[in-house]
């Protein structure tokens, strides 16, 4: 994060900036962030990557409100002398129990485990690591070994307990617009996704890359002058929607089905989901041949052109 803030003019970013609410301005139609500090920043672009709670989704009507009855616990172990899952991610299922292990290094393992959610059993859960710990080492007893240690042998303070899963439905990525002006989101604010293929915070990451392809490419080629206009960033945020819509609503379909069959106790609805993984999701790794590659091309060519001015520039000077 220090390398990236560095490399901005001081005083870019601003830590701590609760956004209470957003509005257009009736003149300019330019957005207005009202902050819980109670100043107001008056913006030319705002991209809500404010997660699944998002306050610019909310303004655009389009917050996640749909939840899956189901929980989540996720956390990370170290392995001090390795471990043995290489670095693919790994799903183990039994029941209504599922496990998904990521190796990040050959000594730290990110996991999740996931079951249906009773309030009356997990309302004291959610308040002690301890608890939230005892309650994912009991649902992994009966799986192999391998598994159980990594579970048993997590770090308590990296537990997080979810008592429902949030997400957006994957008709209403296609149904809703995402853009008000020049106002747009992108991560969870945009997608927000079950955990069961591990794909949210790539996700967020190809957001980004796409957004800021799409924001050079109609701000700066053919724009000598160097000056944005607003119907430039709307055209940006327009053409970024409609690069990401057909992904993000793939990747979300692939894990509300997974998801719809854990809730589910209907057999009917269990077979669905389970015909549309295999005619839709026949390769259950698909999801991760994506390639966000064309931005590093404009970059290429951007940089060359940019060397070019300032050769000239060293020459006239």
């Amino acid at each position: 994060m220090n390398i990236l803030a560095d490399n901005l003019p001081q005083n870019t970013i601003r830590f701590g900036c609760y956004v209470l609410s957003i509005e257009l301005d009736p003149i300019t139609s330019s957005p207005v962030l009202k902050l819980q500090d109670g100043t107001s920043l008056n913006a030319k672009i705002v991209i809500g990557c404010d997660g699944v709670n998002s306050m610019i989704s909310y303004m655009l009507g389009v917050r996640a409100t749909n939840t899956f009855n189901v929980c989540v616990i996720r956390g990370f172990t170290s392995c001090p002398s390795g471990h043995e899952f290489g670095s693919e991610f790994k799903m183990a299922k039994k029941d209504d129990v599922q496990v998904g292990l990521i190796p990040m290094t050959t000594s730290l393992v990110y996991w999740f485990v996931t079951g249906k959610y009773i309030s009356q059993k997990f309302i004291k859960v959610s308040q002690s690591k301890k608890l939230i710990g005892d309650m994912a080492a009991a649902s992994v007893k009966d799986f192999p070994s391998s598994i159980k240690e990594i579970i048993e042998n997590c770090s308590q303070e990296s537990l997080h307990f979810s008592e429902y899963l949030r997400y957006q439905a994957p008709w209403g990525i296609l149904r809703r617009r995402f853009q008000v002006g020049t106002v747009t989101v992108a991560g969870d604010a945009f997608h927000a996704m079950a955990p069961f293929i591990a794909q949210g915070g790539a996700a967020s990451l190809e957001d980004a890359v796409v957004l800021a392809r799409c924001l050079a490419r109609k701000t700066n080629v053919g724009n000598p002058s160097g000056l944005v206009s607003k119907t430039m960033v709307e055209a940006a945020l327009d053409e970024y929607l409609k690069e990401r819509k057909p992904r993000v609503l793939r990747l979300s379909l692939q894990p509300y089905l997974i998801a719809k069959m854990h809730e589910t106790s209907s057999k009917i609805v269990k077979f669905i989901c389970i015909v549309f993984m295999v005619i839709i999701f026949y390769d259950s790794h698909g999801h991760t041949h994506y390639d966000c590659a064309p931005v590093l091309s404009y970059n290429r060519n951007m940089s060359s052109r940019d060397n070019s001015r300032s050769n000239k520039n060293t020459r006239t000077s």
